[in-house]
């Protein structure tokens, strides 16, 4: 949340061995960490639970940054300077956006400590082959062949699971129209430190033994997508993507569990219907290169019946229009799909 009120800029020019104090901002409070954009357009102070965001070149006021609820103890810019972290005492990191000053993900769980210390972006090389060139081809597929086209589910779940979905798509503007098929999104990649050379040159490779289609998994949270980061060295990593997606569907208890298993996996309680074994995991919808998952903790409690379960059945699908979702997850068909946009180390 944005609020430029009640703040003043106070230029107080002096000089003290040979260097000259361009001026002195009072914010009311001990200031417990500074840091500027890389271009030096602007900088950014912490103190209490609130960052505020200044303007270089005149000392001006821009912005406060609110959503901590302990004091924030550091501030770092990425290396293009759209995006700011914070790191507060409440044991949270957030990202936000610097433009707008909207805040983009938390990261809950960690200890107080400086974002320099805990946390470091790594920007990576843009390939040669750009993403737009597979989303074009996915738009020209669908477009020319009517057998591509699918009609989408009317259920509530489905219709919210979908508009929830569209609402992470980048808007496209160079041509003056939104793609008509296919779109473009930023997605997290949660992995071990020593894998993300790897997962940056070759894509997440497709898993086999997950809940909802084997492929390229992916989460819209950052906090969510870190939960799978195997530590190494005491470190974890998150790999932030652009995915490229033209026909997703959106897994739910109702349409996609089963009341009653299978007599020939017991064993799996119900949930054969996403879930089995690596030769026989469940594969994308027909017509669809994604799955898009918003789901909860159910604990040992089965997403559809709601029974106890003899097993922590982990996060499972749920109704997005429930309110109940508490992270989303994306399966993509092919890792050829995405391109590694940047890095987040975090000190576990």
């Amino acid at each position: 949340m944005i609020d430029t009120s009640k703040h003043h800029y106070m230029p107080q020019p002096a000089h003290v061995m040979g260097a000259s104090l361009f001026a002195t901002l009072k914010r009311g409070g001990l200031t417990k960490s500074v840091a500027f954009s890389p271009d030096g357009n602007f900088f950014a102070t912490s103190s209490r639970a609130k960052t505020k965001l200044w303007r270089a070149a005149d000392g001006a006021y821009t912005a406060t940054l609110s959503g901590h609820s302990e004091t924030v103890t550091s501030v770092a810019f990425s290396p293009d300077g759209a995006l700011l972290a914070t790191g507060s005492e409440d044991n949270t990191t957030k990202q936000w956006r610097v433009a707008d000053g909207v805040c983009t993900a938390t990261l809950a769980g960690h200890c107080p400590t400086r974002c320099s210390e805990s946390s470091w972006w790594a920007p990576v090389t843009q390939p040669q082959i750009p993403l737009s060139q597979f989303t074009t081809r996915k738009i020209n597929s669908r477009a020319v062949n009517p057998c591509l086209r699918i009609e989408n589910p009317t259920d509530n779940a489905s219709v919210t699971g979908l508009k929830r979905l569209k609402q992470s798509f980048i808007d496209d503007t160079a041509s003056g129209e939104p793609l008509p098929s296919a779109h473009l999104l930023f997605a997290w990649h949660g992995t071990s430190p020593d894998r993300v050379a790897a997962g940056c040159r070759d894509g997440p490779r497709s898993l086999r033994t997950t809940d909802c289609g084997a492929g390229s998994y992916f989460a819209l949270e950052a906090a969510y997508a870190l939960r799978y980061s195997d530590p190494s060295d005491g470190k974890s990593a998150v790999i932030l993507y652009a995915l490229s997606v033209s026909q997703a569907k959106v897994i739910t208890p109702e349409r996609d569990y089963r009341e009653v298993e299978d007599p020939s996996t017991p064993h799996l309680y119900g949930l054969s219907q996403c879930s089995g074994k690596p030769n026989t995991a469940v594969a994308l919808a027909p017509g669809c290169d994604a799955h898009f998952i918003p789901v909860k903790n159910y604990g040992c409690s089965h997403p559809l019946t709601h029974l106890p379960t003899p097993r922590d059945v982990d996060y499972q699908a749920v109704d997005e229009s429930s309110g109940e979702a508490e992270a989303h997850e994306i399966v993509i068909e092919s890792h050829h799909r995405c391109i590694p946009i940047a890095i987040v180390y975090f000190n576990t």
